[in-house]
């Protein structure tokens, strides 16, 4: 997006304050980025906005700006069963997987539309974090990460959840790699946070604990589990 000024930068973000999301805002000169920060948006607007128009003032008209939105849903909690935790397209009739040793050795069972990640525990409660944003980089407190791509279709949403409940994200249609990190909160409590990167990158463990042994090639091609 390129603004003739400041004031036109403030009021577009100003415009998505109302959503209470996540703001980076990225200023780059002939193409090279020369100022990145993030800021938590407001219900007014006014002090994001004023902050970024600050950073942008005196800054030439035409100078190249891009805006990344990202939303962070609320934490919630699901109880983990049968030691997995899925991401699904709640269009699907038979949404999750089935898993083969070859898929517990990897950590995840895939197939196009549905996704189901190995847990640290057979079951129990966890707290779960969604988010949209624009990198793919993995919390050092993570014990395991995993990257795979989801598409999402028009007009359907998204259901992340286990055998004993769901919640349902509603995503814009496109082609996502979504970012599965898992770990222990200070309790022993298992937390995952579920990161959603417009774009598809190749499947890949990004970082395993000793119960995961991936081999050189990831399947990625599941059956239905049976009803």
């Amino acid at each position: 997006m390129t603004f003739t000024c400041y004031e036109a930068l403030r009021l577009l973000v100003a415009d998505f304050d109302v959503l209470g999301n996540m703001l980076a805002v990225e200023i780059s000169k002939h193409d090279v980025a020369c100022m990145y920060s993030t800021y938590k948006t407001t219900p007014s607007g006014a002090c994001t906005g004023a902050c970024i128009g600050s950073q942008c003032r005196g800054m030439p008209d035409g100078t190249r700006s891009r805006i990344i939105v990202e939303w962070d849903m609320d934490p919630f909690s699901l109880e983990v069963a049968y030691s997995q935790v899925s991401v699904f397209q709640s269009c699907l009739k038979d949404s999750f997987n089935d898993w083969t040793n070859m898929h517990v050795a990897q950590g995840f069972s895939w197939r196009p539309g549905s996704v189901s990640f190995r847990t640290l525990d057979v079951n129990g409660p966890a707290s779960v974090v969604v988010e949209k944003g624009p990198t793919l980089d993995v919390s050092p407190s993570a014990i395991r990460a995993i990257q795979v791509p989801f598409h999402v279709p028009a007009g359907v949403d998204v259901e992340i959840g286990t055998l004993a409940g769901t919640v349902v994200v509603e995503l814009e249609p496109g082609d996502y790699t979504v970012l599965f990190e898992h770990g222990r909160c200070h309790d022993s409590r298992m937390w995952c946070k579920f990161r959603f990167v417009p774009g598809t990158t190749a499947p890949r463990v990004v970082r395993r604990d000793e119960e995961l042994s991936p081999g050189e090639d990831l399947l990625m091609d599941a059956q239905p589990a049976a009803p």
